[in-house]
Order: structure tokens, then C-alpha cells, then sequence
């Protein structure tokens, strides 16, 4: 879950970046909140319900309406579309990744463990700036 969290975290601030940037030509724009990863998570579950009978495609079905009533109410709400397509984008390529484990499954553990140590680092440093940041930014008035 780490690494599904800080992964679509990512891809859906890379989304939300390029969309401002490079379609919207706007040279500083900044975004925040959760809602990124959470599509990441409704990605994750439409991919992870990847070749799995019945069951699994009306867990597909489900997820893609949460995804859709996601982005309707988005746009009704003026929300950063762009980050919620790209946390979507990014959780159904990791949920694609468990459904091919099948009998081989010691390289898929080695690779979630990898990333999670990826993203505890990521995390850690991301503190250490926000640290920091605060540390040297900290007024204190007489």
C-alpha cells in the first residue's frame, strides 16, 4: 500500500504538472491535496481485478463508476482533473502487476519490497525538506 500510495502520489502530481505547464502554459502552478492518490487507489483496484471471471469484472465495474463520479464531480467542483487522471493512471499500472504474479511469485515480493524502500526514502527526505523548510522560515515576533 506504501508503494501504491507514493507512487500515484507521484504520478498524478506528473500529470497535474504537465497539464498546468505545458497545456495550460502556466509557469508556477502548484496543486495540493489527496484526492491524487486516491483515484490512484480506485486504478489500482480496476487493475487488480484483471483477468479474474465474473467477480472480477463486476469489481472493474464498480471501480470505473467511482472513477467516473470522481471525475464528474470534479469538474463540477473546478478539482485538478489532470492529477486525478494521472493517480488513476498510475495505481492501474501497479494493480496490473499482482494479477501476473501467477507461480513465479518471489521476483513481484523482491520488487514491492524494493519499493517500499524507495518510498520510505522519498518520504523521509520529503520530511527533511518540509523540515527544514519550516526551521528556516520560523518568525518568531517579540
Amino acid at each position: 500500500m506504501f508503494v501504491v500510495l507514493t507512487t500515484t502520489q507521484w504520478t498524478a502530481a506528473l500529470a497535474s504538472t504537465l497539464y498546468d505547464c505545458e497545456y495550460l502554459h502556466i509557469p508556477y502552478a502548484s496543486t495540493g491535496g489527496a484526492s491524487g492518490w486516491l483515484f490512484g487507489l480506485i486504478g489500482y483496484g480496476i487493475g487488480g481485478w484483471h483477468n479474474l471471471g465474473p467477480r472480477g469484472a463486476m469489481m472493474k465495474s464498480f471501480f470505473w463508476r467511482w472513477a467516473m463520479y470522481g471525475f464528474v464531480f470534479g469538474i463540477m467542483l473546478g478539482a485538478n482533473n489532470a492529477a486525478h487522471a494521472g493517480g488513476l493512471a498510475g495505481g492501474y499500472v501497479l494493480g496490473l502487476i499482482p494479477a501476473m504474479q501467477g507461480p513465479h511469485r518471489f521476483p513481484w515480493n523482491r520488487f514491492w519490497i524494493t519499493g517500499a524502500w524507495i518510498s520510505a526514502v522519498i518520504w523521509a527526505v520529503t520530511l527533511g525538506f518540509m523540515a527544514l523548510s519550516i526551521i528556516t522560515q520560523w518568525n518568531v515576533e517579540p
